[in-house]
């Protein structure tokens, strides 16, 4: 977390895992207007990313397969075949 001003911020930094798993209060930093929180990325932020730079690939591949669905839901329930 960086608090104060921009030209002599204060750093402080807090460990999750040891405040909630282990109940150390020490960490439970109080937040004031204008601290700015940066949070690292996990694991998941990873998967997401990877996702979401695959996603288009995916959707061209199983877009033929989402027509033939839509085809044979609109035949049902028009009754045309």
């Amino acid at each position: 977390m960086v608090r104060g001003d921009i030209t002599q911020p204060e750093i402080l930094s807090a460990d999750l895992t040891r405040l909630v798993e282990k109940g150390d209060r020490s960490q439970n930093i109080l937040l004031a207007s204008g601290d700015m929180v940066y949070v690292p990325r996990s694991g998941f932020g990873d998967i997401k990313l990877f996702y979401d730079r695959v996603r288009p690939l995916l959707e061209l591949v199983l877009w033929p397969a989402r027509v033939v669905i839509d085809w044979n839901s609109a035949a049902d329930i028009t009754g045309v075949k």
